[in-house]
C-alpha cells in the first residue's frame, strides 16, 4: 500500500490527511490558498516521514554536514529549512527518555501495551505475530540489552 517505505509513518500521514479532509470542521487548512495548502501537505509529509528511525542516521549525517563540517544552516535555502523541521519533529518523536522517570515509564508501558495489542490482533487473525509483539513469548534480548540491563 505504501511501497514498503516508512509504512507506519505513511499510514499516519494518510490517516491524518483523511481526517483533515473528511469534514469541514476538521479542516483547519480551509482558509489556505491552493498553493499554501499544497505546501502545507508537502511539509506535513516530510515531517512525519522524518520520524522513520530507518533514516535516523541519514538525517544526522545531513545535519552534521551542515553544522559540524560545513558552513552552518542557510535559512534562505528551503532544503535547509526542511531539514531543520525534520530534526525538530525527530526530537519531539524520540524525547521520551528525557522526561521525568514516572512519565517516561507510563508512556513506555503504553507503547508496550500497544505492541502487545497488535500481536493479539495478528494472532486472532491467524497471522504470524510480529517480533516483540507477543505477550506470551519472551523475546531474546540483544547483546547490548544483555550487557546494559545488569549495569542499571
Amino acid at each position: 500500500m505504501y511501497n514498503d517505505r516508512a509504512v507506519l509513518e505513511s499510514h499516519h500521514v494518510a490517516s491524518a490527511w483523511y481526517l483533515l479532509t473528511s469534514a469541514e470542521r476538521y479542516n483547519f487548512c480551509s482558509g489556505l490558498s491552493a498553493t499554501e495548502f499544497k505546501r502545507f501537505r508537502f511539509l506535513l509529509i516530510e515531517a512525519v516521514l522524518a520520524t522513520d528511525l530507518k533514516k535516523h542516521f541519514d538525517f544526522l549525517a545531513q545535519l552534521n554536514a551542515k553544522t559540524v563540517d560545513g558552513e552552518g544552516m542557510d535559512w534562505e535555502n528551503a532544503e535547509d529549512r526542511i531539514l531543520a523541521l525534520q530534526m525538530c519533529i525527530k526530537l519531539a518523536d524520540i524525547n521520551a527518555p528525557c522526561k521525568e522517570f514516572e512519565l517516561h515509564s507510563q508512556w513506555t508501558r503504553r507503547i508496550v501495551d500497544e505492541f502487545y495489542q497488535q500481536g493479539d490482533n495478528e494472532a486472532e487473525l491467524g497471522m504470524p505475530v510480529s517480533a516483540y509483539m507477543n505477550r506470551h513469548k519472551k523475546e531474546k534480548s540483544t547483546d547490548c540489552d544483555s550487557a546494559l540491563i545488569p549495569l542499571l
